[in-house]
């Protein structure tokens, strides 16, 4: 079985470490998975299963900036990345990192589904929990696709054409299309609907999602395009199976990285280490607009936060325990942020406040805590959304964050970065709240492999 599983992998890798895979036809034969364990196997690849997350979802936020000398050490992509540039990115395009790789985990989903229709017999446990599995995984890497390269989208907008391929196949032969945006997103809560109905209880390892990881990916995508009923329903269900969060009071916050891997506020593991060339702990600064929203009995500050050099503050907070790029997973925290702010958003203002306060007693020195409240439900929803941008950095959601708020005059903003330009010379780039560039280009290379049509903006 580890002989067949090797194959298979190696036959993914060389498929998706050429320029296009939506393009390629595969020139070799290999071996399929012949039994569920096969399949499982397949699904336990760590570095593909629980890596493989875009970095360009976090590379244009206000958290992080870089200084000028570092902006000038980084190939031309990076720079491109960074500033936001307004023209098609240049020939590297980030193919890898931010394109291959996601659908590269996609893959290995769609060969672990059609195993599924093809291999008889086996534990039906098994058969469900592999099922769910796959579908989860896919409709993760749906999800970010559509976060970087899709124009934002809320419940009720114009449907766009710009979407993303679903690829729901391992069959490279099959012609790469755009779906619309609108398809994209149903596409993938269909598949977490019925992933949630398949996916067991409890997983043995948080690398495998079980229901509590379901309904919160599911709460996350429908948060994301303004559905707060249904984000609020899928959020509690989360917390129903999984609601611990860890209190910060009784955490050595001074430690070079506060937090252990798979600790008890992560319902599922993922990590990232895309982009680590542009924002790798020792050229990153944390905005002094982010830093600034601490206060100091916050413990969050020291726990998120070192001087990496005198003013200039990098993060340590990952829940992955290390300096990746950014943690991947899904937390017990965010599902609370979730359901506060769709409590307040549904008009359940105190209940919102009772929510929030659920998270905040564990995260404020314990001596000084004040429990927050609000008089109406904008102050709440402000104070909601407030914390939740000093909960999740650099954990792939403050962009997605932003291209929703942007759209509501009270929570919308421009992002102001500085770099130099050929001369040396510091300029100033702008995003503005309502931004076509809130939309990456598909990488060039794709684009003219697979004849897809590249955005318009």
């Amino acid at each position: 079985m580890k002989t067949k599983i090797i194959a298979l992998m190696g036959l993914c890798l060389c498929i998706v470490s050429c320029k296009d895979f939506l393009a390629l036809k595969p020139d070799t034969s290999y071996s399929h998975p012949e039994t569920l364990e096969d399949i499982n196997a397949l699904l336990n690849y760590e570095s593909r299963v629980n890596g493989n997350y875009l970095g360009n979802i976090e590379s244009g936020t206000d958290d992080f900036e870089i200084d000028l000398s570092s902006y000038s050490t980084r190939s031309v992509y990076y720079q491109e990345l960074y500033r936001w540039a307004e023209e098609p990115f240049s020939e590297d395009g980030g193919a890898g990192e931010n394109w291959l790789f996601p659908y590269e985990t996609i893959l290995y989903a769609n060969v672990a589904l059609e195993s599924l229709e093809r291999v008889t017999g086996g534990d039906p446990e098994l058969r469900k929990r592999l099922e769910g599995d796959a579908l989860f995984l896919r409709s993760y890497r749906f999800f970010q696709l559509l976060q970087v390269y899709s124009p934002p989208y809320l419940v009720g907008d114009q449907d766009s054409p710009y979407g993303i391929p679903l690829r729901l196949s391992s069959n490279v032969n099959e012609q790469s299309v755009r779906s619309s945006v609108k398809e994209g997103y149903q596409q993938i809560i269909d598949d977490l609907n019925k992933s949630i109905q398949l996916l067991p209880e409890e997983v043995s390892y948080k690398t495998r999602p079980n229901k509590s990881a379901g309904y919160a990916l599911l709460a996350r995508v429908q948060l994301s395009i303004g559905d707060y009923e249904r984000a609020l329903e899928n959020a509690q269900q989360s917390l129903q199976r999984n609601s611990k969060l860890m209190d910060y009071n009784s955490i050595d916050l001074s430690a070079a990285y506060p937090f252990m891997p798979l600790n008890d506020e992560v319902i599922y593991h993922g990590k990232s280490s895309a982009s680590g060339s542009l924002m790798a702990s020792s050229r990153l600064t944390i905005t002094q607009n982010l830093l600034g929203m601490y206060k100091d009995n916050d413990l969050r500050k020291t726990a998120f936060f070192v001087a990496r050099t005198p003013g200039k503050y990098r993060f340590k907070g990952f829940y992955n325990g290390s300096a990746a790029s950014y943690f991947a997973g899904i937390a017990v925290d965010e599902m609370v942020l979730v359901a506060a702010e769709c409590l307040v958003r549904t008009g359940k203002v105190s209940e919102g406040m009772e929510m929030l306060n659920r998270l905040l007693v564990y995260r404020y020195d314990k001596n000084t805590f004040v429990a927050r409240t609000a008089a109406n439900e904008l102050e709440a929803l402000r104070l909601v959304l407030e914390e939740r941008r000093k909960e999740l950095p650099f954990r792939g959601i403050r962009w997605t964050d932003l291209r929703r708020l942007n759209r509501d005059s009270r929570f919308s903003k421009t992002i102001r970065r500085t770099y130099s330009n050929e001369e040396g010379a510091a300029v100033e780039a702008k995003l503005l709240h309502d931004d076509p560039r809130y939309c990456f280009y598909i990488p060039p290379q794709v684009i003219e492999k697979s004849g897809m049509v590249q955005t318009k903006r």
